[in-house]
């Protein structure tokens, strides 16, 4: 199966999904995967308080085949709210957080503790393509949404006062614009997954960007030091970065002087490489 967290895992690294998936590479929930799976239940939560009459549906353990038909079930009903609708097609799973069935008009709502809605570029626009992949896989088995929107925290909400908890962003466009990539990447990611050769992925930023959703397995994948390295330098242009993997140049240490670098980046490099400290003492 693909959910959508596969899918945003693989949209980042199908080689850390493939380990995964195979099970050979595990790891121990950290201190922030606990706390965010904490925040996100208490979320959740205040979303069913925020729909009284909503119908939980879900599937942690038995079979999927009956939350599906339960599903396809209360869709009947002309006018319905459901919590984690199941869907499925061909390997691709998907639990909707809310769906809303009135007069007719499908909606699609994604819920996210977040304060701050990740649908432009800087945020690689993940809370789009969660969006979409759900969009998708619904439209695949017939349920095909009219709106998507993205429920969210209210950043402007002050504790014990909840009724401005949340807020909604219309997403649809955005979702829409991305659904032939959806239907393309699934199959292109399922393929991947079905070998039994681990496919290659060359190591980069991305493997350590951002802080909170540094790969867990990096250790095991880069087989180099981790530490201190190329990717760690902030805004190093992409042909810098060429210039030097084509060199095998991997450590901030092993930067040769000539290389043109913006004078910020090269005095962090001789820092580095000088093993000194700076103190901007124009700064408080």
């Amino acid at each position: 199966m693909l959910t959508k967290t596969d899918f945003q895992t693989a949209r980042v690294c199908i080689k850390r999904l493939w380990h995964e998936k195979k099970g050979i590479w595990t790891k121990e929930p950290s201190v922030s995967d606990l706390k965010n799976s904490f925040e996100g239940n208490r979320f959740s939560e205040e979303v069913r308080q925020f729909y009284p009459h909503g119908k939980m549906i879900g599937w942690q353990q038995g079979s999927l085949d009956e939350v599906i038909a339960k599903t396809k079930h209360e869709l009947e009903v002309s006018n319905v709210t459901l919590f984690e609708a199941a869907f499925e097609h061909k390997g691709l799973l998907c639990l909707a957080d809310v769906v809303i069935k009135e007069n007719g008009t499908l909606t699609l709502i994604e819920a996210k503790s977040s304060n701050s809605p990740k649908v432009l570029k800087k945020d690689n626009y993940e809370h789009v393509y969660d969006a979409a992949f759900q969009h998708y896989v619904m439209g695949k088995c017939g349920y095909t949404p009219d709106k998507v929107q993205l429920m969210h925290s209210n950043g402007n909400c002050i504790w014990p006062d909840r009724q401005n908890l949340f807020s909604f962003e219309d997403i649809t466009d955005l979702v829409n614009e991305r659904l032939g990539e959806i239907a393309d990447a699934s199959r292109f990611f399922m393929k991947k997954l079905e070998r039994d050769v681990a496919p290659s992925v060359q190591i980069g930023k991305f493997c350590k960007k951002p802080k909170d959703k540094a790969c867990p397995h990096i250790n095991e994948c880069w087989l180099k030091q981790t530490e201190k390295t190329i990717f760690d330098l902030p805004r190093l242009p992409i042909k810098t970065e060429e210039l030097l993997r084509g060199n095998d140049i991997h450590l901030i240490e092993d930067i040769p002087s000539h290389i043109e670098l913006p004078e910020s980046l090269r005095r962090k490099v001789e820092l580095i490489q000088n093993k000194t400290e700076y103190i901007d003492k124009t700064k408080k």
